[in-house]
């Protein structure tokens, strides 16, 4: 049973640190117990119960195993405990490789290993002799700590190798130097026709080819970066939503909105269009009118929309003025 209980930590410790891929380094924890998978449930219920179910059922075996294997740990409370302080390892150790801590991850796990517990609980009433019997229980602290720490040294061995291969094989694949942009961008008979690099390095170009095809790739211009395409789109991620208007005339116009969580308004709106000089695009909502002046042919602009403290987007509109 020693054997069991030393496998499913291993594989935890496999399932949450041996499939690290970061591009970050900055150390990140939401530290706001709830209000990420409320977010998530508002936004998408099969990932948000995914996400809650899951980290409720990963720590369901150690609060099983310690109640088990531990004399001194057959306490809700302790195992609660015990349960929030691996947890937290965990956390802190997925900040500190580039990854995200969270609070609820720590709530959620603290009350899977809760009811590893009770499941103990209700089997052992079930099945008391047998256990009595066939299992070796631990009754010092000393004897715990000789029986976790094999199992810590083998997971370390086990993850560390991992997460560097994972790390240098990212950055050998996704990796070029900067020079080698403008051959990448122009490569099958694109042309770049707009670039944009804001404060922090960031670049975004967008090219066309000869069937008017547009091309969006974006890039980190510090010696080493990543090189992201979609044609007539925008990558976008988990936190944005992307809108895109065409017409019988060529024009195209594609924006997407960034939202800070903390307050769940709209802050940023990226703007990329190909359209005629002097045309004006409506961004309409229920309350709000945000103009754009078509500049250039092709454009690529952002937009603070902070001040508009506008939150739904569902109903947001775009409109071009001859």
């Amino acid at each position: 049973m020693n054997c069991t209980f030393y496998f499913y930590l291993i594989v935890v410790l496999y399932y949450t640190f041996g499939a690290v891929y970061t591009t970050s380094y900055e150390i990140t924890f939401n530290f706001i117990p709830i209000k990420k998978s409320i977010n998530m449930i508002n936004t998408n219920l099969g990932n948000a119960i995914y996400q809650i179910v899951g980290n409720i059922l990963m720590l369901v075996p150690f609060g099983f195993f310690i109640s088990l294997l531990y004399k001194r740990a057959r306490n809700i409370l302790v195992v609660g405990c015990l349960g929030f302080l691996f947890s937290f390892l965990i956390e802190i150790i997925q900040a500190l490789l580039g990854r995200v801590g969270d609070v609820d991850d720590l709530i959620f796990n603290t009350i899977g290993a809760m009811i590893g517990f009770i499941g103990y609980k209700i089997i052992f009433l079930i099945l008391k002799k047998p256990f009595e019997k066939y299992f070796k229980v631990i009754t010092s602290e000393r004897e715990i700590l000789k029986s976790l720490f094999p199992v810590a040294l083998l997971g370390l061995f086990i993850v560390i190798p991992i997460n560097l291969n994972n790390i240098y094989s990212y950055y050998r694949d996704n990796s070029i130097k900067v020079s080698a942009i403008p051959e990448i961008v122009q490569k099958d008979n694109y042309k770049i026709v707009a670039e944009n690099k804001d404060e922090n390095n960031y670049v975004e170009i967008m090219s066309e080819d000869n069937n008017g095809n547009l091309k969006i790739s974006e890039y980190i211009d510090n010696g080493k970066k990543r090189i992201l395409e979609l044609v007539e789109s925008i990558i976008t991620d988990n936190i944005s939503e992307i809108y895109t208007y065409r017409d019988d005339e060529g024009t195209f116009i594609n924006y997407f909105t960034s939202f800070n969580y903390d307050s769940e308004i709209i802050t940023n709106i990226r703007f990329y269009s190909r359209c005629k000089e002097g045309k004006i695009v409506k961004l309409e909502s229920e309350k709000d009118i945000i103009e754009v002046k078509i500049e250039k042919p092709y454009m690529i602009k952002n937009i603070d929309v902070s001040d508009l403290k506008m939150k739904d987007t569902t109903k947001l509109k775009i409109k071009l003025e001859k």
